[in-house]
């Protein structure tokens, strides 16, 4: 009757498993990689490109090798940027967008990321007074969605004392707008799914109810046939 989690010991937390190719239900005590200890809490294990990357809260690992990753695998530093957890990036095209305690930004597998969030980096800092804060602590059920048709990204937070997301910050990444949306529920959860030729995006709420995002009316208007945001002259 009391609330717990299973984790790993602490000289665990930063081992990356792995199983031989085709063979992935034989896991092996010994097949394992030890991620550089410069970074912060490794979050996950990210492909992009041939790449595999480690992502830490703080940093971002490239890990490559040629025929055996214990023998011949390699790691290098590269990029001191991260992400606060496994569900807060997507990729989009050639880049992956990222959400770490500096704010947003855009990963594309160099030795630098360009910081994009700058029109919002208010919502970053720490005002205990400010509503719209971000709350870190609840950082674990942070999760980001990528929105095809719309060409939008949304990254689903917790801000103020909530402790499960009931806010998002959406990114139009063609012309770089910024809008932070609210919900009258929680999202703690999302998806991407084929349905048809479309590519749909599924949130999960409170009360197992799930949601298909973007689709059907807004307010009495069909964000089909009308503009549903624009600006205030």
């Amino acid at each position: 009757y009391a609330t717990y989690a299973i984790r790993p010991e602490e000289g665990q937390r930063r081992l990356v498993w792995y199983a031989q190719a085709a063979k992935a239900e034989s896991w092996s005590p010994i097949y394992s990689l030890e991620v550089q200890e410069d970074g912060g809490e490794l979050v996950g294990v990210m492909v992009k490109g041939s790449f595999v990357y480690f992502v830490s809260d703080d940093r971002i690992f490239r890990f490559t090798y040629q025929a055996d990753p214990a023998r011949d695998g390699q790691q290098y530093a590269s990029c001191q940027r991260g992400c606060v957890n496994a569900s807060s990036w997507v990729q989009v095209e050639e880049t992956t967008f990222m959400l770490d305690r500096a704010g947003i930004h855009a990963f594309s597998g160099g030795h630098e990321s360009e910081q994009i969030s700058t029109p919002i980096q208010n919502v970053f800092q720490t005002l205990e007074d400010f509503r719209y804060i971000v709350n870190w602590d609840a950082r674990a059920l942070f999760h980001a969605a990528y929105f095809p048709d719309e060409e939008t990204i949304r990254w689903f937070i917790s801000m103020g004392s909530r402790r499960r997301p009931r806010h998002a910050i959406a990114l139009h990444y063609r012309t770089n707008r910024w809008v932070l949306e609210e919900y009258p529920f929680a999202v703690t959860s999302s998806a991407q799914v084929l349905v048809g030729q479309a590519r749909l995006v599924f949130v999960g709420s409170d009360q197992a109810r799930t949601f298909c995002a973007g689709q059907g009316k807004l307010d009495g208007i069909d964000h089909r046939q009308s503009t549903v945001f624009g600006v205030v002259e």
